[in-house]
């Protein structure tokens, strides 16, 4: 599975900003820069958390927080993330 990193808007905002003052001297390459900025400002915000991976131990407790796992009928549901901490049981480190 791909990893992808998430630049707060604020950094690549800046940085193109600072292209424009150090760099653009051109008109097109401001005409450009000026539009990449554009399409920064306009981009919609990520509603993103980091992933948390565990398993668990003896197949009881959360490798992550510790908690108790808990039994339900349906345990293949149930049990694919942590009811305490969200960790995701996926076999990862906790």
């Amino acid at each position: 599975m791909p990893e992808f990193d998430l630049l707060p808007r604020g950094v690549l905002q800046g940085t193109v900003e600072r292209m424009l003052l150090d760099r653009a001297t051109q008109p097109e390459s401001r005409a450009l820069l000026e539009e990449v900025l554009r399409v920064i400002k306009g981009m919609p915000a990520a509603n993103a958390v980091q992933v948390v991976h565990a398993h668990w131990r003896s197949d009881t407790w959360c490798s992550h927080c510790g908690a108790v796992k808990l039994y339900s009928p349906d345990n293949r549901k149930s049990n694919l993330f942590c009811h305490m901490c969200a960790a995701k049981m996926d076999g990862g480190e906790g």
